[in-house]
């Protein structure tokens, strides 16, 4: 889990040993994502199960998936999911409590 650190295209390119446009062009011919779009649903994803999972704030959850500005993962987390960070814990909380077991 390597969420929290940086991480570019030149990085993934250097380690796989291409040329960072070539191997970005196959990652989107594959995927049908750009790497950066990747990497950022990985992290929301993280950031879903830390909100359910855990009792940290929303700040160390964002900062633990790599997001290194609130305002940049305010936004991108309510794009991703369709509602803020403290909605969905709130949500996901309830959902927990109605569950039967």
């Amino acid at each position: 889990d390597n969420y929290d650190q940086a991480l570019t295209i030149n990085d993934v390119a250097e380690h796989v040993k291409l040329n960072a446009n070539y191997a970005m062009g196959i990652f989107q011919r594959v995927m049908q994502l750009t790497m950066k779009q990747y990497i950022t649903a990985m992290r929301i994803n993280h950031v879903r199960a830390l909100l359910s999972d855990t009792d940290k704030t929303i700040l160390d959850v964002a900062l633990t998936a790599g997001f290194r500005s609130s305002s940049r993962f305010y936004s991108t987390f309510s794009k991703f999911v369709g509602m803020s960070p403290q909605q969905y814990r709130k949500l996901s909380q309830q959902r927990r409590q109605t569950m039967p077991g």
